[in-house]
């Protein structure tokens, strides 16, 4: 009570000056947020490439910046088949694979690719042939 008190002699003490004054006051608890949700966490799925398999998606977007028709690109799924590394360059590692897309005359054609993937995962040189 005695708090209602002050702040009546308050606004009546500014009142009396010249001038409007316009206070706002509050009595009892201060008013409370909305709580927000607590977000339900999801489980994340981490996959771990390989080599071979980091190696064998480079040489997979290689091929797309190559192709006519890179929206109509089918690839195999990796096989682990399809890497495999030479005796002269042991460090590099290659890649033959196919793609299935359409040509300039918009006819599926398959076409063969062999790529070579350096320790970074860069491409090193790629060959695509169309048959």
């Amino acid at each position: 009570m005695l708090t209602r008190k002050i702040a009546l002699v308050f606004l009546a003490g500014l009142l009396s000056g010249c001038g409007v004054v316009q206070v706002q006051v509050h009595f009892g608890p201060p008013p409370t947020a909305t709580p927000m949700p607590t977000p339900t966490p999801t489980p994340s799925v981490v996959a771990t490439l390989t080599f071979q398999e980091a190696a064998y998606n480079a040489c997979k977007n290689a091929t797309l910046d190559r192709l006519v028709a890179p929206s109509t690109a089918v690839f195999p799924p990796f096989d682990p088949s399809m890497a495999a590394t030479e005796a002269d360059v042991p460090m590099d590692l290659f890649i033959t694979m196919y793609v299935d897309s359409q040509n300039v005359s918009g006819a599926q054609v398959r076409s063969h690719v062999r790529c070579a993937v350096g320790p970074l995962g860069q491409i090193l040189y790629i060959d695509i042939v169309t048959r």
